[in-house]
């Protein structure tokens, strides 16, 4: 644990531009990854309810994929990897990418724009749903009667947009 904060350090001031410039994907990215894990493993000593901790894993995955930044015209980091996923990724934010400037309130701020970003892709789910015949009040049911599960989902996926928009503007 220890090496993992000193490197992410060492990649912050490293990747940071001279005139206090923001952080780099990379950073980014490291900073989500500890702050889920410390979200998880905390849940689950509060709590001790494994879909508690699922929750807070699962919000804190979708907020470093599902980031303030994919307002920015570059592949993603997290798919680049699997290049067909990663493709695909990008046609789906395509037309966000084209309507919101980057850092803009839409983008990069609290809440906001973790709520728009979520509403965004219902519209996807609903539209790809629709093709596909999935029985929406089945979904709702479930999230009704798991609420808690999907509470924990979208605060951890909150907590991870304060963090990714702490280092693009505190730190």
């Amino acid at each position: 644990p220890t090496h993992f904060l000193v490197s992410l350090h060492e990649n912050y001031w490293a990747a940071r531009p001279q005139g206090g410039h923001v952080a780099s994907g990379a950073v980014h990215k490291q900073s989500n990854i500890a702050t889920g894990i410390f979200l998880s493993v905390t849940s689950y000593i509060i709590f001790m309810r494994e879909d508690i901790t699922l929750g807070a894993a699962i919000g804190s995955l979708v907020g470093t994929i599902a980031t303030p930044d994919l307002d920015l015209v570059v592949p993603s980091n997290f798919f680049s990897r699997l290049p067909i996923i990663n493709f695909l990724w990008m046609c789906l934010w395509w037309p966000y990418k084209k309507m919101v400037r980057h850092r803009s309130f839409i983008s990069h701020s609290p809440l906001v724009s973790t709520i728009i970003r979520l509403l965004y892709m219902t519209v996807w789910f609903v539209a790809f749903g629709a093709m596909f015949g999935i029985n929406f009040g089945i979904i709702l049911d479930w999230m009704v009667l798991n609420w808690e599960f999907c509470f924990t989902l979208f605060f951890c996926w909150v907590v991870q947009d304060l963090v990714h928009l702490w280092f693009d503007f505190v730190v």
